[in-house]
């Protein structure tokens, strides 16, 4: 990560702990080591952020086996622009954490990347900061496109236990 006007920003793993250069205007943020732009993000005017490209994560995650994946709400808080925003709303509010937590919606499981950031967006844009709010407007799309309801996920407390997914199974034709 590189520092910059309060925010980090991602650089490809191999350059960690090397000197590089960050050139920023009003859009951007390049990062340059010896001359050649290794790096460049959108430039973050809020404070205190980190910037990511998905590339980079890619690349420490096949670098380091043990490296853990994204969180489902870190992939929820990259899914759009408005989702930074839902979640600060979110973490200010005063609601108990089942009301809150959204993280349960899993994008590409069950749930569109594309209907997640449309809820979301129509959550901040309606001012409703409610998990149930942005999971009904999920479904409403998946029913849109003629899927019914997705099966509930069984949640153990287990680890392991519940990240663990089972195919479905494939059995012969029968004539």
């Amino acid at each position: 990560m590189s520092a910059f006007d309060c925010n980090s920003y991602s650089v490809p793993p191999g350059l960690v702990g090397k000197i590089r250069h960050i050139r920023a205007d009003d859009h951007k943020v390049r990062i340059i080591l010896d001359g050649v732009e290794v790096a460049a993000h959108p430039r973050c005017w809020e404070r205190r952020r980190h910037v990511q490209d998905p590339a980079h994560a890619e690349e420490l995650l096949a670098r380091r086996k043990a490296a853990r994946p994204q969180s489902r709400r870190e992939t929820l808080a990259a899914v759009c622009p408005e989702s930074r925003v839902y979640f600060q709303e979110i973490a200010a509010s005063s609601h108990p954490p089942r009301f809150r937590d959204v993280a349960h919606l899993q994008v590409g499981r069950h749930v569109r990347q594309s209907e997640v950031a449309g809820a979301i967006a129509k959550a901040v844009g309606q001012r409703t900061f409610a998990a149930k709010y942005v999971r009904a407007l999920c479904d409403q799309a998946r029913f849109a496109r003629g899927l019914g309801e997705p099966p509930e996920p069984v949640v153990t407390g287990n680890r392991e236990a519940d990240t663990l997914e089972i195919g479905t199974p494939r059995y012969g034709v029968l004539r």
